[in-house]
């Protein structure tokens, strides 16, 4: 006799965890997409603030991102501020998985082809508005806030170096 949803052989026509929860470990994908390497995460809070403080910021209407730069040999780094403001805990965590989808394929990934964000910090806060939009929204605004700052901290190291330059 076989089971509900067919993975597996049900023991007397009952349902059988033994059986569902063995189906369930074989069938999961090997490698998850959606999961930043670690060494591509901020982690600690105090790295959050030191990339909101020192960091150039741009906003669009659903998401802030503030970029810092750091040494060009390390990876990008990427870290998420999805507040109750949002929503509650379903809609917060449909808003992180499709930011750090997006971040996946525009910071990380992005670096390996071109080195476009090599030594940098990203924080992306979500705000309330980022719930109601669509994805394709979602991504045109973190890609038009990621170039505006991209663009800005260059503008502030070339300003920089014509300070210490004149100096």
């Amino acid at each position: 006799m076989a089971s509900g949803c067919g993975c597996a052989p049900a023991l007397a026509g009952r349902f059988c965890r033994r059986v569902a929860a063995k189906a369930a470990t074989n069938f999961r994908p090997k490698a998850f997409v959606g999961v930043l390497a670690k060494n591509n995460r901020l982690r600690t809070s105090a790295d959050f603030a030191w990339a909101v403080r020192s960091g150039v910021r741009a906003g669009r209407p659903t998401v802030v991102i503030h970029v810092a730069a750091v040494p060009p040999e390390e990876p990008p780094q990427v870290g998420f501020v999805v507040s109750k403001a949002v929503g509650n805990a379903v809609q917060r965590n449909l808003v992180k998985r499709r930011l750090r989808a997006i971040a996946q394929t525009q910071i990380v990934d992005a670096n390996t082809n071109n080195g476009a964000h090599a030594g940098t910090r990203v924080v992306v806060r979500a705000l309330p508005a980022a719930v109601k939009c669509s994805y394709a929204d979602l991504f045109r605004d973190v890609t038009g806030a990621l170039e505006t700052a991209t663009t800005r901290r260059a503008g502030q190291a070339e300003h920089a170096r014509k300070a210490r330059a004149a100096a």
